[in-house]
């Protein structure tokens, strides 16, 4: 049992950080957007919902990712509109809730200093205030899952059925965030499962299997999802999809066209060629503190270490937190594309067990005092080392503001809200109050008369194009379509000729 000082000290502990998280937020959150294609499409589907049309993309139901995130924007959105300082706010909150919740999972077991200097290390990277600064469910699912890990432990302590279906909804609400979080019901399993069998490491035996309540951890979350599956069943979505790149996970999962879940299944040795692929990419995301690096660098041996010293702390603690980190890892080595922010949860959950197995390697020489010493002064280091204070900001900026005026020459231009053209439809109408359709997606999937036919019909009036070189290439596609170019820097506004 856990002496009433040292609760209460944990509990202060807790209060501290978040207060100095929060103070912090007046220097680390901004009013710029990040143009992401996920985060813009999570503020157009929330626009869809507050306009009457439900879960939606251009008048089409919205199937790819789960709705949570989305409706939580359209409620923040009634109130104070597409405020992009708000929506910032509002993640980074949630980076706050995260973090918090990581301290709280690992204050016993780290230490309490060990793991502020820790939380302090990811706190303050740039990749980390990048994330709680775009508009991306990213961090909010993170907090959620440790937010779980945090409820599993305290259902743990008096394993009664209504707790256990207070953890379940805590999951299903995760998964309605974020998909991946299903592995929390896995996670839970096992680490009871190995507690049963070889009792907690720091507490000896606990109570027999608890089938029952566990049982609410697996058929609540289930059966909460229910809905959700009937509806994406049901719901009418043309093959190709017109206005996205996948029609599902599922079929980017487990079909060779990740746009028509009819297509052919992927075969076996496919599947298995993902593994070494995924991993070349995860590991020195891992290793390079989920800043973007090269297979080969020396972040792949640091990411391979992380995962090693992890494999160390599974077997020595054989917890959840553990069993979730190995999950999470085994579903990013075989799932169909890879981002450097995917690697969020595998990070935050790999790095304590890492340092966990480091703390006991050093005291098995030096004592438990000085592991401690020495692993909080190898973080303040890296701390310091690498702390990048405003990051991307100026170029965010600047990129923010030609948006912003290419907005106000839109509507100037065309002012009845007519839908337009852009290349990437989804960026440019998060500023514009009316629909931009993506060219890019229609000229993939066809040939370029039939595109234009196809972006005619809709009955656009103008088009859009930054001289990005990802977009670069429509200018010329642009002009012979359009006419009446005006240039403003770094973008360019069209009129149908």
């Amino acid at each position: 049992m856990v002496a009433p000082s040292n609760t209460r000290a944990g509990t202060w502990s807790v209060v501290a950080l978040v207060a100095l998280l929060l103070a912090s937020l007046v220097w680390f959150v901004h009013p710029y957007y990040e143009p992401v294609n996920d985060a813009s499409l999570y503020i157009l589907t929330a626009r869809s919902i507050l306009e009457g049309e439900g879960y939606a993309y251009q008048g089409v139901p919205f199937i790819i990712r789960p709705p949570g995130f989305a409706y939580l924007l359209a409620l923040v959105m009634a109130v104070v509109g597409t405020d992009f300082l708000i929506l910032n706010l509002l993640v980074s909150l949630f980076g706050v809730a995260c973090i918090a919740a990581l301290f709280a999972t690992f204050r016993e077991r780290l230490g309490t200093w060990t793991c502020l200097a820790m939380c302090l290390f990811i706190w303050t990277s740039s990749a980390w205030q990048r994330l709680c600064n775009q508009v991306l469910s990213d961090v909010p699912g993170a907090a959620l899952m440790f937010g779980c890990i945090l409820l599993d432990r305290w259902a743990a302590r008096r394993p009664t059925l209504r707790r256990h279906v207070v953890l379940g909804l805590a999951i299903s609400l995760a998964m309605y965030f974020r998909s991946i979080n299903v592995l929390l019901i896995p996670a839970v399993l096992c680490g009871r499962g190995a507690e049963h069998l070889f009792g907690d490491k720091d507490s000896g035996p606990r109570a027999p299997w608890q089938w029952k309540p566990l049982l609410a951890v697996v058929l609540v979350p289930l059966l909460l999802q229910v809905p959700w599956s009937l509806r994406n069943a049901a719901a009418e979505v043309p093959v190709p999809p017109q206005h996205v790149y996948l029609h599902s996970y599922s079929a980017a999962m487990w079909h060779t066209e990740a746009e028509d879940p009819g297509s052919p299944l992927i075969t076996v040795p496919e599947f298995l060629a993902r593994v070494p692929e995924r991993l070349s990419e995860l590991l020195p995301a891992l290793g390079g503190r989920l800043q973007d690096s090269e297979p080969g660098s020396r972040n792949l041996w640091l990411g391979i270490a992380l995962f090693g010293l992890w494999a160390v702390a599974l077997v020595r603690r054989r917890g959840t937190v553990e069993f979730l980190g190995g999950g999470v890892v085994l579903m990013l080595s075989i799932y169909f594309a890879f981002k450097t922010r995917l690697a969020l949860p595998a990070y935050l959950l790999l790095l304590p067990a890492a340092l966990d197995t480091t703390q006991w390697l050093i005291a098995k020489a030096s004592g438990e005092k000085w592991a401690r010493v020495l692993v909080t002064a190898a973080l303040v280091v890296g701390t310091c080392a690498w702390y990048k204070p405003l990051g991307q900001w100026p170029l965010l900026r600047e990129q923010h503001e030609q948006y912003l005026e290419v907005a106000r020459v839109v509507d100037r231009r065309f002012p009845g809200g007519e839908p337009i053209a852009a290349p990437h439809g989804w960026h440019y109408g998060v500023y514009l109050e009316r629909r931009v359709y993506s060219m890019r997606i229609i000229a993939t999937r066809m040939d370029e008369r039939e595109a234009l036919q196809q972006v005619l019909a809709r009955g656009i009036v103008g088009a859009a194009v930054s001289s990005a070189p990802n977009e670069g290439l429509y200018l010329a596609w642009f002009r012979t379509i359009f006419t009446g170019e005006r240039a403003l820097p770094g973008h360019h506004v069209f009129k149908v000729r």
